[in-house]
């Protein structure tokens, strides 16, 4: 809803500028775009491009953690996602979450540090496909936290690999359920 996309700090955007001048792509109905601050950089977002170095273009770094500003203090779950959407989607459930970059970037072992300072338990929801199985078990070997995965009987049928993906195809009610 508009209140989340607030919160972090997402926004629909026309046009956008790198180095003072306007990047080469460009928002029509057909090709929204959007931008995602995170700190003091951002993430341009093109969800319907056709291919993939259209669809982002950011100047964020490793260590600007998508969600990290919008943490509580303190709490019980915090959920180690591959993206903002993903965080979004867990917010709407209370669900506390972080993402790296992608699934390929690690987290610096600070932030995984500070994260078990103030949550009693981290779990890692990547996709269920090679990469992000990869990268959720690269995560559980070097920082001993556990995994879980959207059972790949939705990959499979369905295409869905993500929490984003599964409310798109079932609604709230069935991702509450999950």
């Amino acid at each position: 809803d508009r209140e989340t996309l607030k919160n972090y700090n997402v926004v629909p955007i026309d046009k956008y500028w790198v180095d003072d001048k306007v990047g080469s792509l460009y928002y029509t109905k057909e090709q929204p775009m959007y931008a995602f601050r995170i700190f003091n950089a951002y993430k341009i977002y093109r969800p319907y491009s056709p291919t993939r170095e259209d669809k982002w273009r950011s100047n964020c770094l490793k260590s600007d953690i998508q969600g990290w500003e919008q943490l509580p203090e303190f709490g019980d779950l915090l959920v180690i996602t591959k993206s903002l959407k993903d965080i979004m989607v867990l917010r709407l459930f209370g669900v506390s979450a972080i993402a790296p970059q992608s699934e390929v970037s690690t987290l610096p072992k600070e932030v995984i540090l500070e994260a078990k300072k103030r949550f009693k338990w981290l779990v890692v929801l990547f996709d269920n496909d090679a990469a992000g199985i990869k990268g959720a078990n690269d995560l559980k070997n070097k920082y001993d936290v556990e995994i879980t995965f959207i059972s790949k009987h939705y990959l499979d049928l369905y295409g869905i690999k993500d929490v984003s993906d599964f409310i798109q195809a079932f609604g709230i009610e069935e991702t509450k359920k999950l």
